[in-house]
This record gives structure tokens, C-alpha cells and sequence, in this order.
């Protein structure tokens, strides 16, 4: 005999008693005959008031004892077809029993006027006469007699049911009739079968629905998974609560809400769930309240799919413990007091190629790799566009990834062709669109018009042409209904009061179609034209604000949009936090003003940025935005925004050691400012030009350069490139052994500097004096000096600056033996040069290590660290330090006594430095003789 075990407690279903049950039930006919015969009886029965009458009407036909039918039968006979209300029932049956009131008190109570308008009632909806009305007894008619039957049972029906609701209200707990069963709602919907990803999403649900369903002390918890369209919200939550079920074993209740829906027409469908028939269902204002009670002490999971507003869900959150309710909006639905909000984004490229193997399958997507990924781009990641091409390309096995892609890459069409059966992006997007107000619609129609990635706060006013508290207002519309998300970290403004916001590139398309339907005539070029004329307006003030630039550049003919004062001075308080924030945007708005004809917008932004991107060694993005404008500024014969653009490419192949390129764009920007009447202007590229010949060897013609470049800065005032000049001229001087010219050369420009506010021309000069004491053996004064340049360095926040400083310190520390403390610096250095790719400077600290190695007797290692050096310095080109490296490897041969390598190497040095007259040429030539002498 096999033996089932009971169902534990936990999953036992709950089972509700009636508290009549047994006792005394005042609204049962054999109960009425018990009361003493009183007026005040008579006068309480008659002065039933309105809201129990609609309670007890309500509570009629509400049946939840198994077998039984949830509203009672037709009544027989004469009164077949109509249901008459409880109300009625019940004085009609006093009338009946009248005897056990005693004659005279039910003559009283019956002959009332509300007795005699609801008798009347009850035989016009009947239809027949239930009762014969005279000076004597009441006489019932046959009608009456048959209606008796049917009356009593309804009465019976309602008195257990009105037991039951009473209970709920008093939350009471006594034992239950094994009859009387509440139904276990399964409702959730089967997960996908495809759910790919957000693992950390479905964690924080699961620990906190766990909680909630685990802690009987612990008021309900409140979830809310929100995001834009078609982010994946329901797949998410049903996920959650699909894993998370098995803590509910009282049900889950599932409601898909559209926006049109009430609480009423929400609770409603709730309480059918729990078993309240359709006639049971009390009137809309009643509905929460009896949702609540029978709710109360149940171990419920609700969910809550597609909400759009507090009031449809607010009252319908249970108030026991032990049960939890997951909500899934558009909305951040903040009026839900204490809710807990999870804001899903686009997958990240793994978890969306993922999904799209799932669908479309992995071979077919591994033959194509590269352009699946091209794909997952174009869905930017959204679940519902990754669906949607996942879907087309299975329903078109003849199709390649490669020609869907293609379709996709038209920006014009891709809307359309995001679309599948019934599911579309565009009508997705549509829907949080619609609720948006005038304003918000109109801003995001203009960010539409924009390539920017993002784009700050103070962005809305001026396309808005509105204050900055206006604007913040309107972005905020946008930001509750997902139309925008707040940027990533990585994206900060420099100002913490100016967040910066972007867009979903579906979106932003979305905004494109609203922006060619909605804005009048024009507004779409004057829209780019405000931008572009304010992000220039802060890029100029922000560079003038810059310590390190040393030249000014002229202007072009592109309309600035003035911000106001006060926005401005709160947004440039950084302006190389301001740059750093603007990055991303300023390039694209570049690209877009070369794209659509605004050539010299393009020019005087791309211009603007050329110190920043020299102070941040962001030498791919100048690269890219200079070779651009290029183009077309040529193309469009603009002669001074031709010039601007190569004396910057001119300042970018410098930082490159691109010597060649450099030499040939200076001198024709030199050319082109000079036809132009641009004197100083000339006198930069004059700098440019003595640097790139002093690297090159060639010291007199960058003396040349360098005075001219001072003596014309000299004249029209302009200190921090005379001062540029004359630093530059002490170099020169001293790799050719002038120590004195060198030192007033320095001495000058440093005093240029200090007075001028040029701190990073202090660094420069600081640097060169304590490369002066180095070579004079003044190391403490050496040092004295690079550590002053390290702190300016340090505090610009310039990484070139400041790993040229450690280079030079760790050489100090490494002729005053010391490599220990030389050693990190140098490490730090390489760090340093390869973030920024500054070859001439990783070849400078190679050097510098090798001679380190030297020192600690590990002379193969030096000599390979060496060659290392002297191989970039043969790539770019530069015969001095080239010719300088080989001499020291000569030297550690020679001390090895290996004289023959030692021979050759410094013979090779030798060719190298000897046209440049350094120097080391004579001391070369000493060796070579000294050890042809020897042999």
C-alpha cells in the first residue's frame, strides 16, 4: 500500500471559513423568528442605508464553495428570467414570517412606506403580484407562494458569502470547512525561449524577490524594470518571476495594463483570478479595497506589465507581508512610495550577438562574423530591433547577413526596415513619443538634427532659445519617458550641474522623420547653425582660457551664438574639463559642418581644438578632424582656412616626429598667411619650422626660424611666442655646446613666461635650464630644476610635459648613481609615451634605461635597450640623438674590451653627427684615433 505524504503548509491551499458558520447568521430566515418583537427592529430593518444594500447586492451572487454554482438558478414560474435584489428578498420574506414578529409589530414594520416602494418594485421587475394588501392579514398570491423557494435559497448563499467578506475585513483566523477552497492563480506567461543575457539584472530581482516572499515580517517589496521601448522590460520581469515563483505558493497574478485601463478595470480582472465571479464584483470604488482583503495574509508574486501611470497599480499593492509585486514601465513611476527601480539599457555586443544566434543560428552568422557585428550596431543593441532582423533573416534563408546589413546601413530606411509582422521599432518609439508634451517633442525633433554622441544640459537652451532651468525641464520630460538616457560616467560634464544626455541612434532617427514633419520650413539648418555657432563660441573662450597656448590664429567669418554671461563663466570654470566633456561632440560636429557645406564653421572649431589636442596627445582625433576640413576648404578655395588647417597638421606632425610632413605643411601655411598679410601668423610657423630643422640637424637654419620668430613676436606684442622662440633657441644652442647663449636664452624666455602667465612655457624653460646644469654636472641645481617643471606639469594635467620632466630627472638620478630611485621614473615614462604614442620621447627613456643598465654592470642588456633606441631614432630620422645613442653603445664595447664592434659603432656615430659639428664629433674622432694608436 503506497502511502502519499500531505502537502507541506508552505504549499497547502488557503482556505477561508465562514464566521457564521455553526452560529447564529442574522440574515437567515429561521434566525429572524428569534428576535424579540420591537419597533426598533422594525425601524432598524427599514432603515437599511444605501451602502450596505450595495454591498449585500454586490455579495448576491459571490460563490466560492466548490460544486456550487456561482449565481443562483432561474427562478421557476412566474418570476422566471428575473433576479430580484436582496434587498427585496429579504422584506419579502418578513412579509412571510410576519408571525414571528407578532401581528402588530409586523404590521408596523410592513406598512412603512420603503416597505411598500420596494414590494412595488420587486412585482414590476417580476412582473406578477406577489401579494394581496388590505385591512387584514397579508394574504401571499400563488406568484408569492412560488417565489418563497428560491428566496431562501439566495438568502442562505448570501449569508455565507457576507461571513466570508466579513472575515477578510477582520483578517480572522479560524478553522476552515474543507469545502471551501480559494482558486491558485498560475498566471505568468512562458518566458522566451531565446532570453539571452542581463544576468546582473535578473540577480537584483531575484535577491530582492526572494526576500519578499521568504520574510513573513517584511512589508510587500515594489519593483519597478523601466526603460525605453523595446529594451526587452517583460522578457526581463517574467524571466524574474518565473525563477522567483516557487517563494509565491499562493500564485502569481499576471495583468498586461494598456493605457487606457483603470484600477477599477485592473482590480477587476485581479479579483476574477482569485475566484469573485463576474456578478460578485463589487461597484469600481469597492474593488481595491475587497482586492486588498482577500489578499492580506496570502503569500502572493504580482506582476505588472506595460504600467503607465501610479494610479492604475497604487491602491492594488497587497498589504500583508510575504507577497511582492514586479511593475515593468516606460515610466519611472516615482509616485510609488518606496519602490525599487531597474532601468534596463541596450545589451552590450556579446549578449546581443548571443541573440541573435539563438534565432538565426550560428553557422549562418559565423560565416559573416564581422558583418554580424555591423548588425548588432545598426540595432544599437535594442532587443526588439535585434528581434526583429533576427526574425527577417530567418524567414529569408536566401538572404546573406551582408545584404540585410546593407538595407539597414541607409539611415532613411532603416526604420523601415525594422519592422516584422506585428512588431515594429518605429511604432515602439511612437508610443512614448505621443505622450510627450509640445516642447519636449520639439527638442528632441532638434537633438534629432544633431550628430553629436551626446551632449550637455546647457545644449537645450540654446536650441530651444530658452533659460537653462527651461531647458533642464524639458530634458527631463524626455529623460522620464526613456526618449533620452543620462550619458555613461565616462561621459561627465566638467560642471556636475550641466549632465550630459544622449540619444539611441534608432531614436535619434525616429526624431529625424518627427523633425521633417513637424518643424516649419528652415528651422532644420538654423537649428545646426545655433549649435554649431555656440559650441564654437565656448570652444574659442575655452582655448583663450587654456595656460599652454602660445599663439593666437585669426578668425573666419562663422556666426557665433553668445550664451549668457553667467552660463558661460559656470560652464568654462574648467575649460580643459570643458574640452575634456566636448570632446566627442566637437569632433562630430565638425564632420557634420564639412558634411553639410558650412566650411568655415568647420575650419575655425577644428582650429580651436588644435592646443587641446596637443596638450592631450589626442593625436588620432586631430588627425581625422584636420585631414578632414582639409578637404574641403581646398575644395572650396578658402586660402586662410587652408593655411590654419596645415599649420595645425604642421603642430600634429611634429608631436608625431613626422619630420618630413611637418617641414612641408608649415611652409605652406608660411606661404599662404604671408600672401595673406597674416605676420604673426608666419611667425608661428617660423617656430614650427626652426623645431623640425633643429631635430633634423639642420641648427642654423632653425636659428634662423627661431629668430625670426621672436623678433616679429617681439614687435606686435606677442610674449608667448617670442617666448616659444627664444626657449626653442637655448635648445639649439645647447646640443651644439654654447652653454652661455643657451643659458640666456632660457633665462629670458622663462622670465617671458613667468610674466605672461604662461605656465606652460615655464615648464619649458624650467626643463631646459636643468638640461643645462646636467650637462654643466650641476645635478642638485639640475634637479631642482625638473622637479619645479614636474610640478607645473602635474598641475596642467599634461602627460607629455610630465613624462618629459621624469626623463629627464631619472637621467640626474642616474649620473648621480642612483638607480633605484631612476628606475620607476622610467618606467612611468614608457607608461606615459605609450598611452600617448610619443615615439621620440619612449626613444629618449630607452636611452636613458640602457645607460641606466650600464651603470649596474648588465651590459648586454644595456646595449639591447640601446639599439632599441638608436632604431627609432633611425625611423624618424633625427641624426643627433641617433648619432648620440650609438656613441654610448661604441662605449660599452670598447669597456668590454670587444674594440672592433666598438670601432665600427662609432664610426657610424660618427657619420651621423659630424655634418651637425656637435660636440661629440671631436671626441669621436679622439677615440677613433686613440684606438688606432692602441692597435
Amino acid at each position: 500500500m503506497t502511502t502519499v505524504a500531505a502537502p507541506s503548509d508552505r504549499h497547502r491551499p488557503r482556505r477561508r471559513p465562514p464566521p457564521c458558520a455553526g452560529a447564529r447568521c442574522p440574515t437567515r430566515i429561521g434566525t429572524v423568528g428569534r428576535h424579540e418583537s420591537s419597533p426598533a427592529l422594525a425601524g432598524a430593518e427599514s432603515g437599511m442605508s444605501m451602502k450596505i444594500l450595495e454591498r449585500t447586492d454586490n455579495l448576491l451572487y459571490m460563490t466560492p464553495v466548490q460544486g456550487e454554482d456561482r449565481r443562483p438558478g432561474p427562478l421557476t414560474g412566474p418570476t422566471s428570467g428575473s433576479y430580484p435584489t436582496f434587498h427585496q428578498l429579504r422584506l419579502f420574506l418578513l412579509l412571510v414570517e410576519e408571525q414571528h414578529f407578532g401581528r402588530a409589530a409586523a404590521r408596523a414594520f410592513l406598512s412603512q412606506p420603503a416597505f411598500s416602494k420596494q414590494i412595488r418594485a420587486l412585482e414590476d421587475r417580476l412582473g406578477v403580484c406577489l401579494a394581496e394588501r388590505g385591512k387584514g392579514p397579508f394574504r401571499l398570491t400563488a406568484a408569492g407562494h412560488a417565489l418563497i423557494p428560491a428566496a431562501e435559497s439566495t438568502l442562505e448563499t448570501h449569508a455565507r458569502m457576507q461571513a466570508l467578506a466579513e472575515a477578510a475585513d477582520d483578517s480572522a483566523s479560524r478553522e476552515t470547512p474543507q469545502n471551501t477552497v480559494w482558486p491558485v492563480p498560475r498566471q505568468l506567461p512562458a518566458g522566451p525561449g531565446d532570453f539571452t543575457g542581463r544576468e546582473r539584472e535578473l540577480a537584483v530581482l531575484a535577491a530582492t524577490l526572494r526576500v519578499g516572499g521568504a520574510d513573513a515580517d517584511r512589508p510587500t517589496p515594489v519593483l519597478v524594470v523601466t526603460g525605453p521601448g523595446g529594451v526587452g522590460k517583460t522578457s526581463v520581469a517574467v524571466r524574474a518571476a518565473l525563477d522567483a515563483r516557487d517563494a509565491f505558493p499562493d500564485g502569481q497574478l499576471y495583468v498586461e495594463i494598456g493605457p487606457g485601463d483603470r484600477e477599477a478595470d485592473v482590480a477587476a480582472r485581479l479579483l476574477r483570478a482569485l475566484g469573485v465571479g463576474g456578478g460578485a464584483v463589487p461597484e469600481p470604488a469597492e474593488r481595491a479595497a475587497l482586492y486588498r482583503s482577500l489578499t492580506a495574509d496570502r503569500r502572493l508574486l504580482v506582476v505588472f506589465d506595460n504600467v503607465t501611470s501610479e494610479d492604475q497599480v497604487a491602491r492594488l499593492v497587497p498589504t500583508g507581508t510575504g507577497s511582492a509585486v514586479l511593475l515593468t514601465s516606460r515610466h519611472p513611476l516615482t509616485g510609488l512610495p518606496a519602490a525599487r527601480r531597474l532601468t534596463l539599457g541596450a545589451l552590450p555586443p556579446e549578449d546581443a550577438r548571443r541573440l541573435l544566434v539563438q534565432i538565426v543560428g550560428a553557422e549562418r552568422l559565423a560565416r559573416e562574423s564581422a558583418t554580424a557585428d555591423e548588425l548588432v550596431r545598426l540595432c544599437g543593441g535594442l532587443p526588439l530591433a535585434l528581434r526583429i532582423a533576427a526574425a527577417r533573416l530567418a524567414g529569408n534563408p536566401h538572404w546573406t547577413v551582408g545584404r540585410f546589413v546593407s538595407r539597414l546601413a541607409d539611415e532613411h530606411r532603416r526604420l523601415d526596415e525594422l519592422r516584422h509582422r506585428d512588431l515594429a521599432v518605429r511604432a515602439s518609439v511612437n508610443l512614448s513619443y505621443q505622450v510627450l508634451g509640445p516642447r519636449a517633442r520639439r527638442l528632441l525633433a532638434q537633438i534629432g538634427l544633431l550628430d553629436v554622441p551626446d551632449f550637455a544640459s546647457w545644449t537645450a537652451t540654446v536650441l530651444l532659445e530658452c533659460d537653462i532651468e527651461t531647458a533642464e525641464d524639458v530634458l527631463d520630460e524626455l529623460l522620464a519617458a526613456h526618449m533620452l538616457e543620462v550619458a555613461d560616467p565616462g561621459h561627465g560634464a566638467a560642471d556636475g550641474r550641466f549632465p550630459r544626455c544622449r540619444c539611441h541612434d534608432l531614436v535619434r532617427l525616429f526624431a529625424r522623420e518627427q523633425a521633417e514633419r513637424e518643424l516649419p520650413a528652415g528651422e532644420d539648418d538654423a537649428v545646426l547653425d545655433r549649435a554649431l555657432g555656440a559650441w564654437l563660441y565656448l570652444a574659442e573662450r575655452a582655448d583663450a582660457a587654456l595656460p599652454h597656448g602660445y599663439f593666437s590664429r585669426p578668425g573666419g567669418g562663422a556666426v557665433r551664438h553668445m550664451l549668457a554671461d553667467d552660463l558661460t563663466r559656470s560652464l568654462l570654470r574648467d575649460p580643459l574639463g570643458w574640452f575634456d566633456a566636448e570632446r566627442a561632440a566637437l569632433a562630430a560636429l565638425i564632420a557634420q559642418a564639412t558634411a553639410t557645406g558650412r566650411t568655415t564653421a568647420a575650419w575655425e572649431l577644428a582650429a580651436s581644438l588644435v592646443a587641446f589636442y596637443e596638450f592631450r596627445a589626442h593625436y588620432p582625433d586631430w588627425g581625422d578632424t584636420h585631414r578632414r576640413v582639409l578637404d574641403v576648404v581646398r575644395a572650396a578655395g578658402d586660402r586662410l582656412g587652408t593655411a590654419v588647417i596645415l599649420r595645425g597638421l604642421g603642430e600634429l606632425y611634429t608631436g608625431q616626429d613626422r619630420i618630413a610632413e611637418s617641414i612641408t605643411c608649415f611652409r605652406q601655411a608660411r606661404a599662404i598667411f604671408g600672401e595673406l598679410g597674416e605676420e604673426h601668423s608666419v611667425a608661428v610657423c617660423d617656430n614650427g619650422l626652426g623645431h623640425m630643422y633643429r631635430v633634423s640637424g639642420r641648427y642654423q637654419d632653425a636659428l634662423d626660424a627661431f629668430g625670426s620668430a621672436a623678433r616679429a613676436s617681439a614687435c606686435d606684442g606677442s610674449v608667448r611666442t617670442q617666448a616659444y622662440a627664444l626657449h626653442c633657441s637655448g635648445v639649439t644652442h645647447l646640443e651644439q655646446g654654447r652653454l652661455a647663449e643657451a643659458q640666456d636664452c632660457f633665462r629670458t624666455a622663462l622670465t617671458l613666461a613667468s610674466a605672461s602667465g604662461f605656465r606652460r612655457g615655464e615648464a619649458q624653460s624650467e626643463r631646459g635650464l636643468g638640461l643645462l646644469c646636467t650637462t654643466t654636472g650641476e645635478l642638485d641645481q639640475a634637479q631642482r630644476h625638473l622637479s619645479r617643471a614636474l610640478e607645473i606639469a602635474q598641475e596642467l594635467g599634461e602627460p607629455c610635459g610630465e613624462a618629459n620632466a621624469l626623463q629627464m630627472l631619472a637621467d640626474v638620478l642616474v649620473r648621480q648613481r642612483k638607480p633605484a630611485q631612476a628606475r620607476p621614473l622610467l618606467h612611468q615614462c614608457l607608461r606615459i609615451y605609450d598611452q600617448i604614442g610619443e615615439l621620440f620621447g619612449r626613444a629618449l627613456t630607452l636611452h636613458t634605461l640602457g645607460e641606466l643598465l650600464q651603470s649596474e654592470g648588465r651590459s648586454a642588456h644595456a646595449v639591447d635597450t640601446l639599439l632599441k633606441a638608436a632604431q627609432i631614432w633611425a625611423e624618424l630620422g633625427t641624426p643627433l640623438r641617433h648619432g648620440r645613442t650609438l656613441r654610448a653603445v661604441g662605449d660599452i664595447h670598447a669597456a668590454a674590451g670587444d674594440l672592433t664592434e666598438a670601432r665600427v659603432t662609432w664610426e657610424r656615430a660618427l657619420e651621423l653627427l659630424t655634418p651637425l659639428a656637435t660636440p661629440e664629433v671631436e671626441q669621436l674622432r679622439e677615440r677613433l684615433v686613440g684606438q688606432t694608436l692602441a692597435d
